[in-house]
């Protein structure tokens, strides 16, 4: 009973967000919400041996959100680069993640 109510807390636990945190954001919506579930999905896929060529164009449109210099937002621009590089489009290589 005691790891529900600590893992419902919408707070942090040791550094990491609990679940009632991740249900508060994505019960909010909006693009922060849209790009953790993409990023979600897209791991999901990948460690299920789905190569970055084969992710949906529009899971990896949502995984990048302008101006979003966090580590979720990082990661976002790293997937993106990857699917860029996987598909062979030079000119989308980079997404904005080097400064």
């Amino acid at each position: 009973m005691a790891l529900f109510a600590v893992s419902a807390w919408p707070g942090a636990v040791g550094g990491f967000a609990a679940d009632g945190r991740w249900l508060a954001m994505l019960a909010r919506k909006g693009p922060m919400a849209e790009r953790d579930t993409a990023l979600t999905m897209s791991v999901s896929a990948s460690l299920s041996g789905v190569r970055a060529q084969e992710y949906p164009a529009q899971l990896v449109a949502r995984v990048t959100v302008p101006g979003d210099d966090s580590g979720f937002g990082l990661m976002g621009k790293f997937l993106a680069h990857y699917y860029a590089l996987d598909r062979g489009e030079p000119a989308q290589r980079g997404c904005g993640w080097a400064k």
